[in-house]
């Protein structure tokens, strides 16, 4: 598979509005929101029929309790599949970055599993500091919903709260675990599909001495860095086919490596912003299909794009 563009996306220094001290949960530091909020960012995809496995990649004592929470109230409704087993066949694959899977490996993932849908489920308690708020403690619960079928991730949702104490944080996670099954449950009715199971683009090809010149931009805009990925310190690649027909507009981009955290939607709009030259065929325009990469790292200086 050959990209056409390989960018990467930093996080500005010194953008950070909160002071960190030092961490006493299992997750490390990370900068936090302002208030308490949930935030979906996909809509939710049909969920409605079959099995779901819930799984907690980062091992700690506390995202597993919010995964038991999760599990449990999403028990209610649909079939859960043994957690112990589900987690067993993901750390099999032995990710170094389990939340964010492209389409192909997301499958092979569902397959090893058994289940139509497998839920990745990112939550813990951190202690902050910030001016005028003084010390806090913020929890917070991602779920990202995936259909086994085509690795697609149909719905993505975070909760953060503060809380004066940690053990007041420790059960607010727990709460907002149960909340998102909650919703996930009450998203099941939508009718909305995942998709097609993706096909990549086929091989440029052409005529002896025949100049085939793939869509290029006229000027690079790179996605803006989420707020919620920014504070919460993710980094992460997300992969695109994007469609561009022959007049130079953007008809599709399809997302082909999710991250959550809105990092997809950043990506879609600054391809959609750009202004496009179309493909070119013995000076000719017709559509095509192309590849784009976006980095997203904490970096302290601008690399060059790749």
């Amino acid at each position: 598979m050959k990209w056409l563009q390989s960018t990467t996306v930093m996080k500005k220094p010194g953008t950070r509005r909160f002071e960190i001290l030092p961490d006493t949960s299992a997750l490390g530091s990370r900068p936090s929101v302002v208030a308490a909020f949930c935030l979906i960012l996909i809509s939710a995809a049909s969920v409605s029929a079959e099995t779901f496995a819930v799984i907690a990649p980062e091992k700690t004592e506390l995202s597993a309790q919010a995964a038991d929470a999760f599990s449990s109230e999403l028990g209610k409704r649909f079939k859960v599949l043994d957690r112990d087993l589900s987690e067993a066949a993901f750390r099999a694959f032995e990710f170094t970055s389990p939340f964010n899977l492209d389409l192909e490996t997301a499958r092979n993932v569902g397959a090893a599993i058994g289940s139509a849908n497998f839920v990745l489920l990112k939550a813990g308690v951190q202690r902050r500091s910030r001016f005028g708020r003084g010390t806090y403690y913020e929890s917070h619960v991602a779920v990202f919903v995936i259909d086994s079928a085509t690795g697609r991730m149909t719905s993505f949702s975070i909760s953060l709260r503060e809380e004066d104490s940690e053990r007041k944080a420790v059960e607010t996670m727990i709460g907002s675990a149960r909340s998102e099954a909650v919703l996930l449950v009450s998203n099941a009715g939508s009718k909305l599909s995942a998709g097609l199971p993706y096909d990549p683009p086929p091989e440029l090809s052409g005529k002896e001495n025949e100049i085939i010149r793939p869509p290029m931009p006229y000027s690079r805009i790179k996605p803006a860095y989420p707020e919620i990925a920014d504070l919460l310190g993710i980094e992460a690649t997300v992969d695109v086919d994007v469609a561009i027909s022959g007049d130079g507009s953007v008809e599709k981009v399809d997302v082909i490596r999710w991250a959550g955290f809105g990092l997809e939607e950043s990506v879609k709009e600054a391809i959609r912003t750009m202004r496009w030259r179309p493909a070119e065929r013995d000076g000719e325009f017709l559509p095509m299909r192309v590849l784009l990469r976006y980095n997203f790292r904490d970096l302290e200086e601008d690399p060059e794009n790749e």
